[in-house]
């Protein structure tokens, strides 16, 4: 696809040309409901988070830090209206500390989003915040990941587009993906 080609809706942010074989870039902010969390989190330290974009990748994985103050403000405003059930574990996609029994059908799960260099915002959908276990129970969809970077993964990509336009030396996000 020729960059022309691009929907106008696809935002870019630079690949760090220091990791020539990924598909790393910078997360600026990380926020629930709006609230920015990354500048309460010794990880950040006012200065980017690197991040590999991988669709390898179930789960997105955060620093420790920064995954505990997603999870805490992630907790806080769930707690307003369901049920803190505690952890969970899935064989495959691995341990769930930040679960919720649903009181009805239809949920409200807290906005979260990503904002990567060039203010490149990527809001997530609910399918890539919440990992649905059964009727009876929803979990927080990332992890701690205990590493310094943040690995996002593929169930939080799975409703944008992402390109990938390593000639140009950047990856773009677009709303509208097809898989959910």
């Amino acid at each position: 696809m020729a960059h022309k080609d691009y929907d106008h809706t696809t935002k870019f942010t630079p690949l760090i040309q220091e990791y020539p074989t990924s598909y790393i870039v910078n997360t600026i902010a990380i926020a629930v409901e709006g609230r920015n969390l990354l500048s309460v989190t010794k990880s950040a330290n006012s200065t980017p988070i690197l991040t590999l974009v991988d669709s390898g990748t179930t789960i997105t994985r955060l620093p420790s830090d920064v995954y505990k103050a997603l999870s805490s403000e992630f907790r806080r405003v769930m707690r307003t209206k369901y049920r803190y059930k505690g952890a969970f574990y899935d064989c495959f996609d691995g341990f769930f500390d930040t679960c919720f029994v649903p009181n009805s059908n239809k949920i409200h799960v807290p906005s979260v989003s990503f904002t990567f260099q060039n203010n490149v915002q990527v809001n997530l959908d609910a399918s890539g915040t919440v990992y649905v276990v059964n009727k009876s129970l929803i979990c927080f969809a990332f992890t701690n990941g205990g590493a310094d970077w943040v690995t996002f993964g593929n169930t939080q990509q799975k409703t944008f587009e992402v390109v990938y336009d390593v000639a140009g030396q950047k990856l773009g996000f677009s709303s509208g993906g097809m898989c959910t």
